[in-house]
């Protein structure tokens, strides 16, 4: 299929991608078999999947800490603070790739998406 997709579209798919759940627009967009929507709707979910597990997990070990409230304050700020800056250093990455057209694979998550390719 050689489909003629509007350029702007694509541009603005695979950018929204990589802002959290976003990245449906681009799983349900019209423009969804076009290559660069595809890697970077991919990409967008498997990051937004990674960041969502982190809080959940970091969720689980601050209830776990509850008992000890200064080291659960101290844990959770640490762990929450730093998933945050990943989060946003990796959209930022992403959306720079996408806003230059490029498919560069994302630090961990381009890995993780090889290993679901195989």
């Amino acid at each position: 299929m050689n489909e003629e997709y509007n350029k702007v579209n694509v541009k603005l798919l695979s950018i929204l991608a990589y802002i959290g759940p976003l990245f449906l627009m681009g799983k349900l967009s019209v423009e969804k078999d076009e290559p660069h929507v595809k890697f970077h709707t991919h990409q967008g979910a498997i990051l937004f999947c990674f960041v969502a597990g982190a809080y959940v997990v970091t969720s689980l070990l601050c209830w776990l800490l509850s008992s000890f409230p200064a080291v659960q304050e101290i844990f959770s700020l640490l762990l929450y603070v730093g998933i945050t800056v990943a989060w946003v250093i990796m959209i930022v990455m992403g959306v720079i790739g996408a806003a230059r057209n490029q498919q560069r694979p994302l630090p961990f998550v381009g890995d993780f998406d090889r290993l679901l390719r195989k």
